[in-house]
């Protein structure tokens, strides 16, 4: 029998992670014998707000995902999603597909059936060839299919790459990758889905509808610190923050003799408190520079009241990300910050079939990250726990609904044990059988009475 033994702490480490995150000693004790101590490893086993996920403009091909499928969707381009037979392919395939065909574009899906090889195969391509197709997406493959995607390449095809499986030393070529085990891919979490990666896709393809996509813009906010007067500048774009100017202003000195000029040719600028901030900038550089600026403060407080009159170090004060991230801690990350959540809450009111859809999205992410065993880490905890949230709500996809209700599991609290030991393996097994469509059309299917009628015998319980 195996010797288990307490890992060791301190009460000093306890009272320490108790008096800086406001926890409780046993919820401090629990985390510190599993070895996680730092606050950027702490909040996502203490938050679940989807303000904590990464940015999908991480990665570093994103943008040039987003603008190939609009100009798929803008020339009337056919397109083919091309997944695994597995839980984790299905529910990629999905995610992507119901996106693209509510934008509009003509697409299709296919998924390795019988005795097919995993990964995007010839057979596959030449039937999208003979349909005139022009753009194949892979999720949860195609990292290794160097030759097939030649192939498709010499039939004029364009291939996007979504992945996340181990890249080979020779990346297919030509073909926008997004893996994010790929070295150089930005994205700051290796261990998502391949479900997960979709789902990115599918955030930025929804963000790229609002004006912001691709606009630069510049939060300004003073501070006086002491007798000296800081300039402080973040240039963002598509919510990633890009650039970070930080400049000791002397009173009287030019504005010519800054680095502001050059920083803020072209920006649109964010500032918070206009009055303040103009004082300020007078002070230093006279009535005669003229900053054109605009006040966020007045729009955030129409979207969060509570916000009306704090001001930037009030906010820097209340801010969770600064709690489990230090270099979050000053007041033009904390406005950083604000302008973050506050564009998420204006694209979820401006886009509410968006918000609605992203909902079920992310019942499919958490199928697929517990499908996978994906490490509950990171922003997978945050994906998993907002997934069952949702399915919780009483609101399960369609697909998932039936699913649930061949095993009993309708009406009841579902957890991940229930998804794990029930759903996950009913789905697999459509794959393993050969028959992925199944799985695949369960989800696809908008007609309740088709679904009812699909094959029941690989995912249905025993009987």
């Amino acid at each position: 029998m195996k010797n288990w033994n307490k890992k060791h702490i301190s009460k000093e480490q306890v009272h320490f992670l108790q008096e800086k995150y406001n926890i409780n000693a046993l919820t401090a004790s629990i985390l510190l014998r599993r070895g996680i101590s730092d606050g950027k490893q702490i909040q996502f086993y203490l938050e679940n707000d989807a303000r904590f996920l990464h940015n999908p403009f991480l990665f570093n091909n994103m943008e040039d995902v987003v603008d190939r499928i609009f100009q798929a969707k803008e020339e009337g381009e056919k397109v083919l999603v091309f997944g695994d037979r597995d839980v984790d392919g299905i529910t990629s395939t999905v995610v992507l597909h119901d996106c693209l065909s509510q934008m509009g574009i003509d697409v299709r899906c296919r998924l390795p059936s019988g005795t097919d090889p995993y990964g995007l195969n010839i057979p596959a391509i030449d039937d999208f060839a003979k349909e005139y197709g022009t753009l194949i997406i892979t999720v949860d493959c195609g990292i290794s299919n160097i030759d097939e995607i030649a192939y498709a390449a010499n039939l004029g095809m364009d291939v996007i790459v979504l992945d996340h499986h181990n890249p080979p030393d020779t990346l297919p070529s030509p073909a926008i990758i997004i893996d994010p085990k790929c070295a150089d891919s930005g994205y700051p979490f290796k261990d998502i889905s391949g479900c997960a990666v979709a789902y990115k896709v599918v955030s930025a393809l929804r963000f790229a509808k609002s004006d912001l996509y691709k606009n630069e813009i510049a939060l300004l906010a003073p501070t006086v610190e002491g007798q000296d007067v800081f300039i402080n500048v973040v240039k963002v774009q598509n919510l990633v923050e890009k650039e970070v100017l930080r400049e000791k202003i002397t009173p009287g000195t030019s504005i010519m003799d800054t680095k502001l000029i050059d920083f803020l040719r072209g920006q649109q600028i964010f500032v918070w408190d206009i009055k303040r901030t103009k004082q300020i900038l007078d002070g230093l550089f006279g009535t005669g520079a003229d900053f054109q600026m605009l006040d966020l403060s007045a729009e955030v407080a129409k979207r969060i009241p509570s916000m009306a009159k704090m001001t930037l170090h009030d906010l820097r004060t209340k801010s969770k990300l600064a709690r489990y991230n230090p270099e979050c801690d000053s007041e033009i990350k904390g406005f950083f910050n604000i302008f973050v959540t506050f564009v998420g809450r204006e694209l979820s009111a401006q886009f509410p079939d968006d918000a609605k859809a992203e909902e079920c999205d992310l019942q499919l992410v958490s199928l697929a990250a517990l499908a996978d065993i994906m490490p509950l880490i990171d922003e997978n905890r945050i994906l998993v726990t907002k997934g069952i949230e949702s399915i919780n709500k009483g609101t399960p996809r369609a697909g998932l609904l039936e699913l649930l209700s061949l095993h009993d599991l309708l009406g009841r609290r579902v957890n991940s044990v229930d998804l794990s030991w029930s759903i996950i393996p009913a789905l697999n097994s459509t794959g393993r059988l050969g028959q992925p469509e199944i799985g695949l059309d369960l989800f696809l299917e908008k007609n309740p009475e088709k679904r009812t009628k699909l094959p029941r015998g690989s995912y249905g319980q025993m009987t």
